[in-house]
């Protein structure tokens, strides 16, 4: 997901100085022609990323698998905030949070997200930070949890 961000992003031309943060055993490059800065991070540690957030005005998180879950998510959405990061796009991806059928579900296979979204709208209400997330529908979840826990090659 990160990847088609970037991408994106890059049609813009100059107008987005991106900061690709990745974990300490990610493969991730950065592309030769861009103009990428590339960080590596430990997920764990809220002074790791706070330190990666740092003059950043958003965040796009595209995080996947175990991090998905509330503690994890929650630290790095602390992490901007005490960067001061301005906006903060969450990795929903799912079907509709607010449908009390999603509710229903274990958070330990859909992940933290109705938590987090709950967490961030309380944030926003502070004024400590903007955000806003993406939902794309339950095959996004259903084909990370298929390989991060079936591991299919994706």
């Amino acid at each position: 997901m990160g990847s088609a961000i970037i991408n994106e992003l890059f049609k813009d031309g100059d107008r987005f100085k991106i900061t690709a943060i990745t974990r300490q055993a990610s493969s991730y490059t950065a592309p030769a022609v861009s103009s990428i800065t590339h960080k590596t991070v430990d997920y764990t540690s809220f002074d790791s990323l706070k330190d990666a957030f740092a003059g950043q005005d958003a965040v796009v998180n595209c995080i996947t698998g175990g991090a998905t879950q509330y503690d994890p998510s929650k630290l790095i959405i602390d992490a901007a905030v005490a960067a001061c990061v301005k906006f903060f796009f969450t990795n929903e991806f799912v079907s509709n949070l607010m449908s009390e059928q999603y509710r229903r579900l274990p958070e330990a296979f859909v992940g933290g997200k109705v938590r987090i979204r709950s967490y961030l709208e309380g944030l926003g209400k502070e004024g400590k930070i903007s955000w806003t997330s993406l939902n794309g529908g339950p095959f996004f979840d259903m084909c990370e949890w298929l390989c991060n826990n079936l591991r299919y090659k994706c």
